[in-house]
Formats: C-alpha cells, structure tokens, sequence
C-alpha cells in the first residue's frame, strides 16, 4: 500500500520479491525477508554482458570480497554479487534485451 500510494506500479510479484515502477520510470526491486538471495544490497546496472563480466574482474582486480559467479535468474536478467571492502553488499545487473519491463509485464499474473 505504502509504495502505491507514492506511484508506483505494481509490475509483477512472487512469494519473495517484487517488481514495482515508479512514476518518473525506475525500477525498484522489493526483497521479501524470506528471499534467499542475497539479502538487502545496492544493485548497478550494466548494459552488455561483456560489460558484466568485466565488472565481476574489476571487483576482483580491486580487492572485493565474496565475488561469485554471473547467475541468470527467473527473469531473464544476468547478474554476480560482491561485497565490498567494508562488507557492503553489491549486485551488478545485465537485464535482457529489451530491458527487463517487457519480461515482467509478461509474467504478471493475469
């Protein structure tokens, strides 16, 4: 309720996390706390997969911890975490061609 009475559209959900779009057009991602993710992070977009990759090398050229691998996830999108020198948590994304709106509004339940 409280992000809907701020504008946000609710684009697609599942038990653990949400897809809402605000008004001026960003996205934001809502974990729920059962989601076996990674948990509460600050996420970054890339736009190519190369660019992914090379991200996931500079973090570990730069001393990050806990890089892992790229993960592709239930919707599409491509991403790896990392946690910075102060243990903050970081997740770099690639969505997919077209973006990632097109592949939620298709998975929204009907």
């Amino acid at each position: 309720v409280f992000y809907r009475q701020l504008g946000f559209e609710l684009l697609w959900h599942d038990s653990d996390w949400a897809f809402l779009l605000s008004p001026q057009g960003w996205g934001l991602a809502l974990l729920a706390p059962s989601y076996r993710g990674a948990g509460p992070h600050l996420g970054f977009h890339v736009e190519s997969p190369a660019d992914l990759e090379r991200m996931r090398l500079d973090c570990c050229a730069a001393g990050a911890r806990s890089v892992g691998m790229i993960h592709v996830h239930r919707d599409g999108s491509s991403s790896f975490y990392a946690c910075d020198p102060d243990g903050n948590v970081l997740e770099w994304v690639q969505e997919p061609d077209g973006g990632l709106l097109p592949v939620l509004k298709a998975m929204r339940p009907s």
